[in-house]
């Protein structure tokens, strides 16, 4: 029911393959990923569309979809036509979700030091005293951050949703009449990943591959 991609960044993919990589995608494309002064945003940024590609091949769709990649006014990417997918990327890791049944978000975040108090306004009442009183705050933190950020890019309108007009309660949340449910998705320990879909799955419903480029 929904297919996950994941690539590793890489310093040798930098070096070996990453221009002829490039070239594969479209030329407007190309420049916007030129235009990141990091190496390693240039590479998240192409590993993403990549697995997009990916995606649809396994779907086995046979046009490039990057060739007809439009964006909603809220700056989200998509593809007319019944496959929803969406990009992330943290850390060592760029991750891509697609479905053609569902409609979905995907976040991923690499674990490191936070004050979960500099984010207590992100947060609902609730959420912010179950973080306060977690016996692993950071934890606590970013499970809540992910399934936040898989939410809002799943409905598209981003960060124009204030993260603490909605609260995450058993997996699931509501905007709009929408009510959104969130799996978490095994990546690497040391980062933390949550897929969220306007219908209720569970991991059995749900293929996640590594791809090596």
């Amino acid at each position: 029911m929904v297919d996950i991609f994941y690539t590793k960044i890489s310093s040798s993919f930098q070096e070996q393959h990453f221009d002829s990589y490039l070239k594969t995608v479209p030329k407007e494309m190309q420049a916007k990923i030129k235009r990141y002064h990091k190496w390693e945003d240039q590479q998240a940024t192409l590993l993403g569309k990549l697995l997009v590609r990916k995606g649809f091949e396994k779907l086995n769709r046979t046009e490039d979809p990057l060739a007809a990649l439009q964006y909603s006014k809220h700056n989200r990417p998509f593809i007319s036509g019944p496959i929803d997918f969406n990009i992330s990327h943290s850390g060592d890791y760029v991750i891509c979700a697609l479905s053609d049944q569902l409609h979905l978000g995907i976040d991923i975040e690499k674990t490191k030091t936070v004050d979960p108090s500099h984010f207590k306004s992100q947060m609902t009442p609730e959420e912010w005293h179950t973080i306060a009183t977690a016996p692993n705050q950071t934890d606590a933190f970013f499970t809540y951050w992910t399934q936040k950020e898989a939410v809002i890019k799943a409905d598209g309108k981003g960060l124009s949703i204030p993260l603490d007009s909605f609260m995450i309660t058993a997996h699931s949340t509501t905007i709009e009449n929408t009510t959104w449910h969130t799996v978490s998705i095994p990546v690497q320990s040391d980062h933390y990943c949550y897929l969220a879909t306007n219908q209720k799955i569970s991991i059995n419903d749900i293929t996640v591959l590594p791809i090596s480029l």
